[in-house]
């Protein structure tokens, strides 16, 4: 993985800033900032040389676009597009365990707002003249326009 030492003699800190290993934990916030700071005078491609030189684990932060393209995310399936409650195509995060080698589809894309509710309304026994009410009072809306 790499130690705090290691990472900080790759950065080119001076001898008299570098925090030992054994009080990497106890001065984590100083080592974070002291990090920060360094890692933010460099390019991406600058740190990526460096910590590979030294055998340090590392992985660049992607945005979304670079997200959406990186072959292994592709690969893994971590998104699915499905069909959303307007018609419109939506990307979802896939979900994250596989079952016999199997991802679990989208059964049910994200509704519109209050597209259930009637449902589970009538679930919990209330009857077509309780909901017409609550619908007249504004105390429910409706997802649709049929009501």
């Amino acid at each position: 993985m790499g130690s705090l030492e290691a990472l900080s003699g790759a950065l080119g800190l001076p001898a008299d800033q570098r925090i030992p290993d054994e009080e990497a934990y106890r001065r984590r916030d100083e080592a974070s900032a002291m990090i920060a700071a360094n890692i933010a005078k460099r390019s991406t491609m600058e740190c990526i040389v460096l910590f590979e030189a030294r055998g340090i684990w590392h992985a660049a932060v992607n945005d979304y676009a670079d997200v959406v393209a990186d072959p292994q995310i592709a690969h893994n399936k971590n998104f699915q597009v499905v069909t959303g409650a307007t018609g419109a195509p939506i990307t979802l995060v896939s979900h994250p365990v596989r079952y016999d080698g199997e991802q679990p589809d989208v059964r049910l894309p994200p509704q519109k707002l209050g597209a259930q509710t009637e449902e589970i309304l009538k679930e919990l026994g209330y009857d077509a003249r309780k909901l017409k009410h609550l619908y007249e009072t504004g105390a429910i809306g409706a997802a649709d326009s049929h009501h």
